[in-house]
């Protein structure tokens, strides 16, 4: 904002006060008021109050100023005032203590963990607060930012792929693509670690869109579903954007055997589990991999779920561990692409992590997603869900 030329039309007046004595501070804040109604202002803002205030010798004078002068302002004259007031680290009560009962309402204006800007609003007279604390940022101005969920398209539309460059893979997200430095690496193995708040919904925001652009560029695509998640629900989330051809010719889902189940589908590869079956599983599921490159003759995309790895192949950690740094070899040896999705508390992660190219993080704020990259390290990012008008997730 142009403040000079603002002021030059008579629409903000700033007055400052360099220092302000003890015998002096009610004419300042008289000083004050003359000129809010003068200026017929709709918005008073002191800056800071908190260095005003020490110029009173006792707690009740402030008190009395706050109530009588700044009160008139703001019923009288229709006044809306902001006191900014400066909380020192570690103090819990804002400012001299008094400013609390005297306003309508208190923001409190905080930082958290890696640099998660919060708001919470401790009071705001009249209002019923559903929610206290909110993330804000400040790219683009002070913005405060929205919870989490997923608005999905009325009308889905075919995926249109986003083309990968000759050193990544796009992640089907042209924005992901630009914080990741164009994408994934040819060749790498990704963790994309969640907490334990995140829900699915945010955690299929990356792994969806890179299964439909390795599909709709007629890429294989192997899939080990997380704990909970079923051969159905992936075909039924893929279905939509994809035709069924490519489905059944370039997706495998492997799925444990169940002999009162029927597990006939083209796009179903079977496994046993179990510690005695590691190694047979593996064989199995590294030719399910080489089968859908020698059928599409172009790298695929592995997407793994580490809890369903250790909840079935528990008893065998070590040989579990090696099976993976063998997939890990394959994987850049190939020049494919694998995404590990891992919950906290899981063995395999922790150790897996010394091997690969990537660790991504979710984490879950006050109802708000972000994410960041621990290796490489990135900056911290608010994730939302919007459907573009194209019908793309």
């Amino acid at each position: 904002m142009d403040f000079e030329e603002l002021e030059k039309e008579g629409k903000v007046k700033i007055l400052d006060m360099l220092t302000v004595k003890e015998s002096s501070a009610p004419d300042v804040l008289n000083r004050i008021v003359e000129e809010a109604l003068s200026l017929k202002a709709k918005r008073l803002v002191i800056d800071s109050f908190s260095a005003l205030a020490q110029a009173f010798k006792e707690k009740i004078e402030a008190r009395i100023i706050l109530h009588t002068i700044l009160g008139k302002i703001v019923k009288s004259a229709g006044c809306t005032t902001i006191l900014i007031v400066e909380i020192p680290y570690g103090q819990e009560s804002v400012g001299l203590g008094i400013e609390e009962f005297v306003a309508d309402g208190i923001f409190l204006l905080k930082r958290g963990d890696r640099v998660i800007r919060e708001i919470e609003i401790l009071k705001l007279r009249g209002t019923r607060i559903q929610q206290s604390t909110y993330p804000f940022t400040l790219e683009g101005g002070f913005r405060v930012l929205s919870t989490f969920r997923v608005v999905k398209p009325e009308k889905p539309q075919k995926w249109k792929p986003i083309p990968d460059s000759e050193t990544h893979f796009s992640t089907g997200n042209e924005e992901l693509d630009r914080v990741l430095g164009g994408g994934f690496d040819r060749g790498s193995y990704v963790i994309l670690e969640a907490d334990t708040n995140v829900p699915l919904e945010a955690i299929r925001l990356f792994e969806l869109p890179l299964i439909l652009n390795f599909l709709s560029q007629n890429r294989g695509v192997a899939i080990m579903p997380a704990g909970g998640t079923s051969s159905s629900d992936i075909l039924k989330t893929i279905q939509p954007y994809v035709e069924r051809e490519i489905i059944s010719r370039n997706l495998k889902i492997y799925e444990e055997v169940k002999p009162t189940k029927e597990q006939f589908e083209p796009y179903i590869a079977l496994m046993r589990g179990g510690a005695t079956n590691l190694e047979r599983d593996a064989a199995a599921w590294s030719q399910v991999q080489i089968n859908l490159m020698e059928a599409t003759g172009q790298p695929i995309l592995t997407v793994v779920g580490y809890d369903t790895y250790e909840s079935r192949y528990a008893e065998a950690p070590e040989k579990l561990f090696s099976e993976i740094g063998v997939q890990v070899t394959e994987c850049k040896a190939r020049g494919n692409l694998t995404l590990a999705i891992a919950r906290p508390g899981l063995r395999i992660t922790k150790r897996a992590l010394n091997m690969v190219d990537r660790h991504l993080k979710l984490i879950e704020r006050n109802g708000c997603i972000f994410f960041y990259g621990v290796k490489p390290r990135t900056c911290l990012h608010h994730v939302t869900a919007t459907p573009p008008k194209d019908g793309h997730t």
